[in-house]
């Protein structure tokens, strides 16, 4: 037992020492703590759990109340993440299925794209069609985020491994966009000037 009738486990849910710690963004810094005090939990006897400190407060009380600060700014930080980057994904998405129907070179009268048979139309609809599925995925990511519950509990897993799997797949989307691009500006350049190419 420590001072003001306290365990280990009420030591761990307070504040007076944390120093940050070496993750970047609040919502991983609330996970780092999250997973901290879980480590904790799992080598402390079950019955401490559930022990009252003087202040009549139960381990996961004191966490929850000395973190609110911290959950709040996480919450904000996370809402508004996912907003700016679901409109960004948006936006993308729109430009990447609009060049899927204006293929680079045009069709012939069949509707046969011209450029169909070189190795670089290929490249740009891999790359197209891997940029329009990434960026929708990464769009529901961010919506499956926003319409959470962001209570404690989420930001232990939860939460960041969307925010994770919807920044990868974001970062993907734009890759793949900008390979597609250049490739329809060789395409073009190909087809005018072969000494450009």
């Amino acid at each position: 037992m420590a001072n003001q009738g306290q365990t280990l486990l009420h030591q761990v849910a307070g504040m007076d020492y944390y120093d940050g710690g070496n993750q970047l963004g609040v919502v991983f810094q609330l996970q780092d703590e999250l997973r901290w005090f879980e480590r904790v939990k799992r080598i402390v006897p079950s019955p401490y759990q559930l022990y009252c400190n003087d202040n009549y407060l139960t381990v996961r009380e004191l966490f929850d109340l000395e973190h609110l600060e911290m959950l709040k700014e996480a919450q904000e930080w996370i809402k508004g993440t996912a907003q700016s980057c679901s409109a960004v994904l948006v936006l993308l998405a729109t430009m990447v299925f609009a060049a899927a129907y204006t293929v680079p070179g045009g069709t012939d009268d069949n509707g046969v794209p011209v450029l169909l048979d070189s190795p670089l139309f290929l490249f740009f609809t891999i790359m197209d069609v891997v940029g329009l599925a990434s960026s929708l995925i990464s769009v529901m990511m961010f919506l499956s985020i926003l319409t959470s519950p962001f209570q404690m509990q989420e930001f232990y897993k939860s939460l960041p491994r969307k925010l994770t799997i919807g920044f990868t797949l974001l970062f993907i989307s734009l890759t793949t966009t900008l390979l597609a691009f250049g490739s329809t500006i060789l395409l073009m350049i190909r087809m005018e000037n072969k000494r450009w190419s």
